[in-house]
């Protein structure tokens, strides 16, 4: 027999803005949040891009790592979960390109000579169980972390472990889900070489077309 498993909170940060209702807004009105992308060496590009007005204590952290603690405080903060079910939270949140932006950063400081600058926590950061590490330090989770790798499905399959792991009876409580900050012009670079990207930048909101037999590609 396997156990049931219920969904009781969520919390997101996207495109849309923070919260999941302003997510579920904008999905009901069926509004695209695919722009022009703005920033150095971003300008030929289109994509959906997160608003950059992070909490103080966050400027600091890896951008993928800040992201999934925010949406990770709305989950939380509406679960009801008590302070002593901590102890019992299992995490399997993921990024498939977490700290691809403080690598790029720690390499244009290598270039100037500047290596003695390079955070001592730049392994740490891009190691794909950061975020969920981060999570359980910040909000003292007792859990096992767990971290996915698996391209676009990184997010699915990290809730579906941890449905399993709920099911199977092996814990009874897990924090789920994905975070990505890849919107670089070097990933955005390869993904073009790749032939991935949409070619539909002259009317950005009408580029995704998934089930379209003229679709061409992705909005990053």
């Amino acid at each position: 027999m396997s156990n049931r498993v219920v969904i009781t909170s969520m919390g997101a940060i996207t495109a849309a803005g923070h919260g999941v209702s302003s997510l579920w807004d904008a999905v009901c009105q069926g509004r695209s949040m695919v722009r022009r992308l703005s920033g150095e060496g971003l300008d030929e590009y289109i994509g959906a891009q997160i608003d950059d007005s992070f909490d103080e204590s966050l400027r600091d952290a890896e951008r993928a790592t800040a992201l999934a603690l925010i949406a990770s405080e709305e989950a939380i903060s509406n679960s009801n979960l008590s302070e002593r079910e901590y102890k019992n939270v299992n995490i399997f949140v993921s990024s498939s390109k977490v700290g691809i932006s403080s690598l790029i950063n720690a390499y244009e400081l290598l270039k100037r000579g500047n290596a003695n600058r390079i955070s001592p926590d730049l392994i740490q950061s891009c190691s794909p169980v950061a975020p969920a590490e981060a999570i359980a330090e910040k909000f003292d989770f007792g859990g096992i972390r767990m971290g996915f790798v698996s391209s676009c499905t990184t997010g699915i399959q990290s809730i579906i472990m941890g449905a399993k792991y709920i099911s199977e009876g092996r814990g009874n409580i897990a924090l789920c889900g994905a975070t990505e900050a890849s919107i670089t012009p070097l990933v955005l670079a390869a993904y073009k070489a790749m032939g991935a990207l949409s070619s539909g930048t002259q009317v950005p909101h009408k580029a995704m077309k998934p089930f379209d037999k003229k679709r061409d590609g992705f909005a990053i």
